[in-house]
């Protein structure tokens, strides 16, 4: 049975009936024809033959009928349980397998785009480290200028409870104590040789952030 295209008092030009069953052009007429009556309907309050809702609702209807029976039946039947999902105490087997199929490829864009998320982040977060070793470098030895906090290559700064002191300036540098040097060296360095001498491990320490004169 063809579909009747509802009226309206709105002097909205009626699209031409669909066919049985209704064409991709009686689609689109009846996509036109919902949204001629919406733009009209927003115009309630200054234009004086508005539709109402319930003219704008039974063109709704009507829309979605023109495409429901448009749609191949696969599709129809997936369109059919999505409406009435909430009414449904479980998905029916097909159901599962057709929205698994649709999600995967989505999915694995976004873990493709996950990865290029960390990636970018990991080569920001090298650049501003670079960039604050390169302004340290700029402050000859700190005792004017401060040096700025250099992170580790993982973009961390130590913890506060392991209480390292800021390394600041040359004078920090020259007096940290043998177990504040191998704190900052297991920061900046971890996994490294921890029989060093204090003297080696301060060299190394000030030359990562950005000083690099002798000690």
């Amino acid at each position: 049975m063809a579909l009747a295209v509802p009226a309206n008092n709105s002097n909205v030009i009626l699209p031409p009936p669909p066919q049985n069953p209704p064409t991709i052009d009686n689609v689109g007429r009846a996509r036109r024809y919902e949204a001629n009556m919406t733009i009209l309907q927003l115009q309630r309050g200054t234009l004086a033959n508005a539709p109402t809702d319930a003219e704008c609702g039974l063109v709704a209807q009507y829309s979605l009928a023109v495409a429901a029976k448009n749609a191949p039946a696969s599709e129809l039947q997936c369109m059919c349980y999505i409406s009435h999902i909430s009414c449904v105490d479980a998905a029916p087997a097909w159901f599962h397998g057709a929205l698994q199929a649709a999600l995967d490829p989505i999915l694995q864009e976004v873990q493709g785009l996950r990865g290029d998320v960390q990636m970018l982040r990991g080569e920001v977060g090298a650049m501003r480290r670079d960039l604050v070793i390169l302004d340290n470098r700029s402050k000859g030895d700190g005792l004017r200028v401060p040096f700025a906090a250099v992170c580790n290559g993982a973009g961390n700064l130590p913890e506060p409870n392991l209480g390292l002191p800021a390394l600041t300036n040359i004078t920090v540098l020259n007096t940290l104590t043998q177990g504040q040097a191998a704190g900052w060296y297991q920061h900046y360095f971890p996994g490294g040789p921890a029989n060093q001498s204090k003297a080696a491990m301060v060299n190394q320490i000030a030359r990562y952030i950005g000083y690099s004169a002798a000690l």
